[in-house]
């Protein structure tokens, strides 16, 4: 079985909950301003978003089956926030639906590319951070760190592993939350719009 390469940082499960009645979605692009159709197939998503590699270069796509696996638990949460929603219901969720909802939350506000830019441009520091307060760096060590392609690799397997393993303090502020806001559209020529940074 092939391993997948297209990864989506905005799951299709939630984009298809914003597509139009052929399925499709407008989508705008910021970096050049334009507004074009799409699909929940086709949109937010990066060839090995979530791939990580070793120092020899093997490819681990062990974190987006480990999001996609979440994303199925976390879609049948969202729909029945959302069934209880039309009914003007409050959702009531479990325990466990409460804790698959946070960690959706946290992997959502993470996994974006955003995210990745902004931790992957932290490194430098998190390695400085390291050696001054931790240990210094072996020969070896600093040697691959010098390494910009090192750096790059490093940097973004250090995200994916923030992305998709909440740490435990984390969690426990989502599961403090006790509500979760709900909004409706009571105007039929409205609807909501998703983002890139959906959270």
């Amino acid at each position: 079985m092939s391993e997948p390469q297209q990864h989506h940082y905005i799951p299709e499960m939630l984009l298809r909950r914003f597509t139009d009645k052929n399925g499709k979605l407008y989508c705008f692009r910021k970096r050049s301003p334009k507004v074009f159709e799409s699909t929940p197939e086709k949109a937010f998503k990066e060839r090995h978003l979530y791939t990580q590699h070793d120092e020899c270069g093997n490819k681990d796509v062990s974190a987006e089956k480990e999001l996609a696996r979440l994303e199925g638990q976390a879609n049948e949460v969202i729909e029945k926030i959302i069934q209880s929603a039309r009914r003007r219901e409050l959702p009531s969720l479990s325990v466990s639906e409460k804790e698959t909802w946070d960690r959706f939350c946290y992997c959502q506000f993470l996994r974006t590319p955003k995210r990745r830019d902004f931790i992957e441009n932290i490194t430098p520091d998190a390695l400085e951070y390291f050696e001054n307060e931790i240990r210094p760096f072996t020969d070896d060590e600093r040697e691959r760190f010098d390494d910009p392609q090192e750096q790059c690799r490093f940097g973004k397997n250090q995200w994916v592993k923030i992305a998709v393993n909440p740490r435990e303090e984390f969690l426990e502020i989502l599961r403090n939350k006790k509500e979760i806001g709900i909004g409706l559209i009571m105007n039929s020529n409205k609807s909501f719009v998703i983002g890139s940074d959906p959270i």
